[in-house]
């Protein structure tokens, strides 16, 4: 796996700004190819952020499932109050 910082990404920037400045006649190639390169790092981490939130979502759900079950377990199922149990139309 690798491992990408953003610091990384930031030295990525200053040494492109770098590139540029020491070779002007292709400097609009370089800055071209540094913003792919932010634009996919953007990307990236909005797909982590997305990630974590849906294992964030799973974490929680799983959770809640263990507790209507042990509270159907011990107290029965009329003891959850606003449970749906028809499960006819799912």
């Amino acid at each position: 796996m690798v491992s990408i910082s953003s610091s990384q990404v930031t030295a990525l920037g200053q040494e492109s700004n770098q590139l540029q400045e020491a070779h002007p006649d292709s400097a609009d190639e370089i800055a071209a190819k540094q913003d792919e390169i932010v634009t996919a790092w953007g990307n990236l981490k909005d797909k982590v952020w997305y990630i974590n939130l849906l294992n964030n979502s799973a974490f929680f759900h799983r959770h809640y499932v263990k507790y209507l079950l042990v509270s159907v377990e011990k107290e029965g199922i009329d003891s959850i109050s606003g449970l749906d149990t028809n499960f006819s139309a799912c």
